[in-house]
Parts: structure tokens; C-alpha cells; sequence
């Protein structure tokens, strides 16, 4: 598919097509609808809301001089 593309590409800057412009615009277009239509079929959280939540209240747990130490390599960047 790839290489069609660029097949087609290079075929469009030699000849200078409009038609094949057009062509070419559509197939984007249809294309990025189909991932913003993917995307939002598909979408799930990094993290459930709970690990998020109790994570937002370790700043009220832990006092200001405290360090909080995060084990899981997941979590931590949350954590930071």
C-alpha cells in the first residue's frame, strides 16, 4: 500500500493531474476520518479513575518534607 501511495504521489507531481489531486485529498480525507472514527470507538484511560483519584490525594496525605517512593514503573510517572 505504501509503496502504491508513493507510486501514485510521484505520478501526480510528473504529470500534474487535477483529477488525481482531488483523488488524493479524498483519500486523506476518508482516511483521517476513519482513525478519528477508531480512535473514539476505541479509546480507554491510561489508568481507572480510582488509581487517579487516590494518586491526587497523596499530596493531602503526605506532608510537604515527605518523599513518596512509587514501585510500580507504571504508576510512577503518574505519581511525579
Amino acid at each position: 500500500m505504501i509503496l502504491m501511495t508513493g507510486y501514485t504521489i510521484v505520478d501526480i507531481i510528473k504529470n500534474k493531474k487535477r483529477w488525481l489531486w482531488t483523488l488524493l485529498y479524498s483519500v486523506l480525507f476518508l482516511q483521517i476520518m476513519y482513525y478519528l472514527g477508531y480512535v473514539s470507538e476505541n479509546n480507554t484511560p491510561l489508568i481507572s479513575t480510582g488509581e487517579f483519584t487516590s494518586i491526587k490525594t497523596l499530596k493531602d496525605i503526605v506532608p510537604t518534607s515527605g518523599i513518596v517512593v512509587g514501585t510500580d514503573s507504571f504508576l510512577s510517572p503518574w505519581i511525579v
